[in-house]
Parts: structure tokens; sequence; C-alpha cells
């Protein structure tokens, strides 16, 4: 169902898109998005649930409703245990342990604004010295677009009349509170630094054939896709390190 509800987004969006930009003829300003770019640590400066933005100016087609899986995530120190009472939150917000980490604290909602409205509130969690770091997440579907409009048909780079990038692409999307890209680039497992659990994460889901479940944080040699060379090259990276 999500599927077919995705693919109408797509057609939807294409003729949103067909109707706009008919009559300039101009280039079409959508780029093919892999993960690592939506999910990237970037601001994203627009949202309307159609369309977003981020701060380094790629754009994506998502699709209304075709958002799930609201999470914000904690990473505090290791001794240090997070309660509803110790964030001064509601009572009704369940709050449980990673999987992946015992310093990874993670709360779920039903909505996207809740999720957001939490991440806001994180900043002073942060500030009054209660977490090391934050995180939201949510898997989205998107569409990638990139050509140019010939009379009335929208074509791609190659002349195809088809734009749309195969299906819609399920991606897990995280933004960070505070984001460092040397301290984030590498941390699969999301608990604040990269160890040989990280190497270890990738190498498991990719086993499992659960590659939605890592983002761009897995992407440690950034070539846009995870696979079991980021795993080999996070432990030459502490290897090295440790040498080092």
């Amino acid at each position: 169902m999500k599927k077919i509800k995705a693919i109408l987004g797509i057609l939807s969006a294409m003729a949103i898109i067909s109707a706009v930009e008919l009559s300039s003829a101009s280039a079409l300003t959508f780029y093919p998005a892999p993960p690592n770019y939506v999910c990237n640590g970037n601001k994203v400066v627009s949202d309307d649930n159609t369309i977003m933005e981020f701060e380094d100016g790629t754009k994506i087609v998502t699709f209304e409703g075709e958002r799930w899986d609201f999470k914000l995530s904690v990473i505090v120190n290791d001794d240090t245990e997070i309660t509803n009472e110790v964030l001064g939150i509601s009572e009704g917000y369940k709050i449980e342990k990673s999987g992946t980490s015992n310093n990874v604290y993670v709360i779920s909602f039903e909505t996207q604004e809740e999720m957001n409205k939490m991440f806001e509130q994180s900043s002073k969690w942060l500030d009054d010295g209660i977490i090391k770091n934050a995180y939201k997440q949510m898997h989205i579907y998107y569409g990638g677009f990139y050509g140019y409009i010939d009379g009335e048909v929208m074509r791609d780079a190659l002349g195809r009349v088809n734009l749309i990038t195969g299906e819609a692409n399920q991606v897990l999307q995280t933004t960070y509170l505070v984001y460092n890209e040397e301290d984030v680039n590498g941390d699969a497992n999301g608990d604040g630094e990269i160890t040989a659990n990280d190497a270890a994460y990738i190498a498991r889901k990719l086993a499992e054939q659960n590659k939605k479940d890592l983002d761009y944080r897995a992407d440690f040699n950034t070539s846009t896709d995870v696979t079991a060379l980021d795993a080999a090259e996070v432990a030459k990276y502490l290897a090295e390190k440790s040498i080092g």
C-alpha cells in the first residue's frame, strides 16, 4: 500500500511540475538524491511535505503522508539515566534505551510535528548538561528528478520520457542537534562515538538485508551507497587511529 501511494505521489508531483514548467520550457531543478544527500547533516531549510530543500541546495520530491516512525534519540554519558522527570516531559511519552547502545535513549512520536517540537526542546537539555547530543529520525519515501522540458513532454538528461528514478525510495532521514561531520560520519549506531561496534553494526544490517536501517552515517567512504567496504574502512580507520 505504501509503495502504491508513493508511486501515485510521484505521478501527482510530476503533473504539478509539468503545469508549472511547461510555459517556460526551462530546465528542471530537481536532482537524483542518493540517501546520503537525503539524510545528510545539512539543515532542512524548507519542507512543505512535498518538496524538501536542504541547506546545501539539494532538493527532493517527497510524498505527502508517506513519512513514519518518528523518533528522537538523545545521547548521554554512560552513567546518566534518562526519565520523563529528568527531561521535564509528560509521562505520556515512552522513553526506551536504544537497542544499539546503553547511552542512547529513544522517544517515539505519532506525528512529525510532535517530534519536531521535542527536538527544539532538546536544545535546552543540551544547554543544561543533561544530554551530549540529540538527533531526530523518520522514514520517508522520496523520488528524484532531473531533466528538461521538450515541448509538452518532460524528458530526463538522456532524453527518456520517464523521469522517475526507479521505484520510490525508502530512506531513513537523520538530523542532528549538534552536527560535527568528524564525529558523525562512521557512527552508524548513533551512540556519539566511532568504535568497532559501528563496523559490526553495518555488517550485521547488510547481512540481514536491512540496508533501510542504515543512513548517511554508515556511508563512511561517502560513495553514496552503504556496502561491506564501509564496515571495513571503519575498522581500518580505528586500527590506524590506535597506532597513531
